[in-house]
């Protein structure tokens, strides 16, 4: 008695492993087709900020905000910093106003040897972080290289606010 009791628990243990990870393979299939149609679709209504309209302190190159808007809500911001050595990015995905996916990468510009100068027109990625939500949490994270970024995926939700507050003041 005992033995099925156990074999049964460990099949019940089995079997919801299992059907946890369809669902989040599920989820994240149906996240990547929401990233590529917001990215396909050219209908957006932009609301771009500049440099110190969102920076605390401009930085070497500069930065824009930019909100992506369908139908009055908020599908993307992509935020790009240009810094002396590189260009910080960072996108955010919604879907029904809830943040589904974050890319950010940090691309180092590229010295020209032949040229002995910098060549800011090539870049080479130094760290790119996918991160996927779902209900506010985060459900999977793919990162390459070394993270530059002072924040962690758990605080994604909490760092876009104010840039969200500030695309919806301009955008009025």
């Amino acid at each position: 008695m005992i033995l099925k009791s156990i074999t049964f628990f460990l099949v019940a243990i089995f079997v919801a492993n299992v059907s946890f990870a369809q669902s989040k393979a599920d989820i994240i299939k149906s996240i990547k087709k929401e990233f590529k149609d917001i990215n396909d679709d050219n209908s957006f209504k932009k609301v771009v900020l500049e440099n110190e309209e969102f920076m605390e302190h401009m930085t070497d190159r500069g930065g824009s905000l930019t909100g992506y808007y369908k139908d009055e809500k908020l599908c993307k911001i992509v935020e790009w910093i240009g810094i002396s050595n590189g260009i910080y990015i960072s996108e955010y995905y919604f879907k029904e106003e809830q943040l589904i996916f974050v890319y950010k990468a940090f691309k180092a510009v590229v010295y020209d040897i032949k040229k002995g100068e910098v060549d800011y027109d090539q870049t080479g990625v130094k760290f790119e972080g996918r991160y996927y939500f779902n209900d506010k949490t985060l459900i999977d994270s793919i990162t390459t290289g070394t993270n530059p970024f002072k924040t962690e995926p758990k605080d994604f939700p909490a760092e876009i606010e104010q840039d969200q507050q500030l695309l919806a003041k301009k955008k009025k």
